[in-house]
């Protein structure tokens, strides 16, 4: 066997494995997701749920560039609510 070839194995995922994949599938059927945007070619990276924060390090499948985000400060800001309007001011 040379060194390029590779060693197949199937996948064993033990019992408590899969109650906790399950339950992690239970518990994110309520949270909203949104997806994580390359900020260089603009290709979607990763699915982030709403309960999420931190920061996350993502390699992007187009590209192939390693980005950070930051999930709490890059969360969508309505463009209504929070835009400085001129029309706005007269009240």
């Amino acid at each position: 066997m040379s060194a390029r070839e590779r060693v197949v194995r199937p996948a064993h995922i033990s019992e408590s494995l899969q109650v906790k994949m399950v339950h992690a599938i239970e518990d994110t059927k309520e949270l909203n997701f949104r997806y994580l945007i390359c900020p260089y070619c603009k290709h979607p990276v990763m699915r982030v749920y709403s309960d999420a924060t931190g920061h996350i390090g993502g390699k992007c499948k187009k590209c192939g560039r390693i980005t950070i985000f930051d999930v709490m400060n890059m969360r969508r800001v309505s463009p209504f609510k929070h835009s400085v309007c001129p029309i706005y001011w007269r009240y």
